[in-house]
């Protein structure tokens, strides 16, 4: 329980930094990910698109936002690891690439 909160603090934070760019979209928060994390344990599924999706979202607006070539196709690539992205250990995966591209907007 406390890794999949520590693991949602990381989630939240990525998405935070890009949501920042677009105050319309709704605030992360980091029960969004230990949602996805009980769920799979229950052998459901249920968050996982939702997630998915605020994540490409979340890479979206930092894509229109300045980066740099290496920021730009470390978010490309991201994208495409979020597509393939099957449970949450593939999301938090992703969510630490996506601090580290990210750095530099915290």
């Amino acid at each position: 329980m406390i890794d999949s909160y520590r693991k949602g603090m990381q989630y939240e934070a990525f998405l935070k930094r890009a949501f920042k760019f677009d105050k319309r979209l709704r605030e992360p928060h980091t029960s969004e990910f230990e949602n996805l994390v009980r769920s799979e344990q229950k052998k459901e599924f249920d968050g996982l698109y939702e997630i998915k999706k605020r994540m490409k979202i979340g890479c979206d607006l930092f894509m229109s936002n300045g980066l740099t070539l290496d920021e730009s196709e470390a978010l490309a690539e991201l994208t495409v690891e979020i597509d393939a992205s099957n449970n949450s250990e593939d999301i938090y995966t992703c969510v630490k690439k996506g601090l580290k591209a990210t750095e530099r907007f915290i």
